[in-house]
């Protein structure tokens, strides 16, 4: 080959050489460029500290409806506090402050004895009654309550001879205001009595006259508890309207013995004495004494059972001026 079309071909492959290494870098170069641009944040090294959400504004708190304050800081009607001792107003309290006397024979009730008496015979003396607090101003202790209290009451008393047949039926209703302050309390307040023949006596005993007998009386009482289980009372009725045999003035006192802490299934024993006096029978009257067992709710409510007696004047309307000497066994429930 000639020496001249060696170095031609030479001389070609050299910029053909150089041709491509131009290409080759161009290329390269706007591939960097791309990449720059597609990732113009990136960085080395240790990040930055993100910034972090700023807290809104605190928002002011909207007034709630409160219920009413009466008495002090705690609402009425609201479940009791965590201390059962703070005083404040209750709407129907649990519990009641001044309890019906246990062998007293004119309290409300629910109770149903058998007895056995001197005249006429067998007998059966039935009583329905309740008595409800309304409101108190005092503490939250059901079995022991301390304040003032709004109670109102309300029973019936019907007595039935050896046959079942109705001899007589009594009312009592009414309402008082009763106070405990430690081992004293008291009460006061408003009943009505009044008295109704019972039907099978009437056709049974024709030309026995009805006997009218009605009372609307106001009554005190006071009682003092040596020890919670150990009650010494007191009471006088004064009857500011009368019709019929009864005389205005009434009183009775007693004591019983009758724990007032719940005992369970258990139970414990109770006794009890009252001695009820009236003036349409010259102030004689009567003695009732029970003794038995019992049972107390926790809400202050006591189931008994067991032996009663009573002597002297009959405590229904009807048969006021008759003796009685009467001996037999119960069941009463007590408010």
């Amino acid at each position: 080959m000639p020496s001249s079309l060696r170095n031609w071909s030479g001389n070609a492959r050299a910029a053909a050489v150089i041709v491509w290494l131009l290409t080759a870098g161009s290329v390269l170069a706007q591939d960097r460029t791309s990449l720059s641009l597609a990732a113009p944040d990136l960085q080395f090294g240790p990040p930055e500290a993100s910034p972090q959400p700023t807290a809104a504004p605190p928002v002011a708190d909207l007034p709630t409806a409160q219920p009413p304050l009466l008495g002090n800081s705690y609402p009425l009607g609201q479940s009791s506090p965590s201390n059962p001792d703070q005083w404040n107003w209750q709407l129907l309290p649990a519990g009641i402050i001044y309890h019906s006397y246990l062998a007293g024979p004119r309290e409300p009730r629910f109770s149903s004895v058998l007895g056995e008496n001197v005249q006429p015979g067998g007998i059966w003396d039935s009583t329905v009654g309740t008595r409800l607090g309304l409101i108190r101003y005092g503490n939250h202790n059901p079995c022991w309550p301390e304040g003032w209290q709004w109670d109102v009451e309300g029973a019936a008393f019907a007595l039935f001879n050896g046959s079942r047949d109705l001899q007589d039926l009594d009312f009592r209703y009414g309402t008082v205001l009763t106070r405990r302050v430690d081992q004293w309390e008291a009460k006061i307040g408003y009943a009505h009595l009044c008295s109704h023949e019972g039907d099978q006596f009437m056709l049974a005993n024709p030309t026995i006259p009805r006997v009218e007998n009605v009372r609307d009386t106001i009554v005190s009482g006071v009682a003092w508890r040596p020890d919670h289980a150990v009650r010494i009372y007191a009471e006088a009725s004064w009857a500011f309207y009368t019709e019929g045999v009864t005389q205005p003035w009434e009183f009775q006192f007693g004591v019983e013995y009758s724990t007032m802490d719940p005992a369970g299934f258990a139970g414990a024993p109770f006794f009890a004495a009252n001695a009820r006096l009236r003036q349409e029978v010259n102030f004689g009257g009567s003695v009732n004494v029970q003794a038995g067992w019992q049972w107390r709710s926790p809400t202050g409510q006591l189931l008994r059972t067991g032996a009663f007696y009573t002597n002297g004047k009959n405590d229904q309307g009807q048969f006021y001026n008759q003796y009685e000497s009467e001996v037999g066994g119960g069941i009463w429930y007590d408010f």
